[in-house]
């Protein structure tokens, strides 16, 4: 939903600050351990729904492909479209539970990005976005954009993917 963006603080962690500080001396490794698991279980679900998002994008393009008529297009695409909204609202929901690996997952993701596009630049001079950007990164890009505040003056995801972005146009052949 647009209406329930996500909104970080460079205060934000996990799960809250409470379930760090060890009162005894032997639940200080129980303390460890449950970080340690509630760490797992973030990046997993955030990881998971990004894997099927582009499981999905990649059966997209195939499908597509293989479809003859205009109306059959649309039609795969509306399904598409359904399918990739439910996954987004998912990753929607991940960030809001464990925001500060939904914020590590997709900056690694724009890292990535990043050192492709460079290495790209710096082999041709005349590269199109299509070589650096493939159908699954455009659309995470997009989902990035409706699942993170873009109103903030400065955001860990969305300043980075403006950057990105911008620095990506600058460089390529429009």
């Amino acid at each position: 939903n647009d209406d329930e963006e996500l909104v970080y603080s460079d205060n934000d962690n996990a799960e809250g600050d409470e379930d760090g500080a060890a009162d005894g001396a032997g639940e200080g490794d129980e303390d460890d351990n449950a970080q340690e698991e509630k760490k797992a279980k973030g990046l997993h679900a955030v990881d998971e729904i990004l894997a099927a998002i582009e499981i999905k994008c990649k059966e997209h393009v195939n499908r597509l492909a293989r479809k003859k008529t205009v109306f059959e297009k649309v039609e795969e695409s509306r399904m598409f479209k359904q399918q990739i909204s439910d996954l987004s609202l998912g990753l929607h929901d991940a960030c809001k539970k464990h925001p500060h690996y939904g914020v590590e997952s997709l900056r690694l993701i724009l890292i990535n990005l990043q050192k492709q596009a460079t290495a790209a630049a710096s082999v041709a001079n005349n590269k199109s976005l299509d070589s650096v950007l493939s159908p699954y990164h455009l659309l995470l890009l997009f989902i990035m954009l409706h699942v993170f505040p873009v109103s903030d003056f400065r955001h860990e995801v969305i300043t980075p993917l403006f950057l990105f972005l911008s620095a990506t146009i600058m460089q390529a052949r429009l």
